[in-house]
């Protein structure tokens, strides 16, 4: 059984992931930093603690979006490794795993792509299953 539907998904979700991160990275970081230190200004509470407080939110955004960006190349040598006709416990591991990063991260698009993805590789392992017991008892 090919493995061309998984495939095309977990691209996909890599795609969606490398976007979403660089987006994360290099916009939504930059744009927290900037209004956050302008709403301090505004409030006349721009201290040093303030500030900090600022920068610390803006590198555990900075650390998100890189792990965001790490899973998406990640995966992107996870889809082109699928072998046709193999089950391989490491990837259903790995793509489980990977749902419940996107499921706890809230990213609904990437959750489908990943949920699909990974029900299809386990549906059709089992397929690869039934498969080798049928020629099995045949011989």
């Amino acid at each position: 059984m090919n493995r061309n539907v998984e495939k095309c998904l977990v691209y996909c979700g890599a795609i969606w992931n490398i976007i979403t991160a660089s987006f994360t990275i290099l916009g939504y970081s930059s744009w927290f930093k900037k209004s956050g230190i302008s709403v301090l200004e505004n409030k006349h509470q721009l201290t040093y603690i303030n500030s900090t407080m600022v920068d610390s939110i803006t590198k555990v955004i900075m650390i998100f979006g890189l792990f965001m960006l790490t899973i998406g190349i990640i995966n992107l040598f996870v889809a082109k490794n699928f072998t046709v006709n193999q089950i391989d416990k490491r990837v259903i591991v790995w793509l489980w795993a990977v749902t419940g990063i996107q499921f706890m991260s809230f990213d609904l698009i990437g959750l489908v792509f990943y949920l699909v993805a990974t029900v299809l590789y386990c549906s059709k392992n089992k397929a690869i299953r039934m498969i080798l017991q049928e020629k099995s008892y045949s011989n």
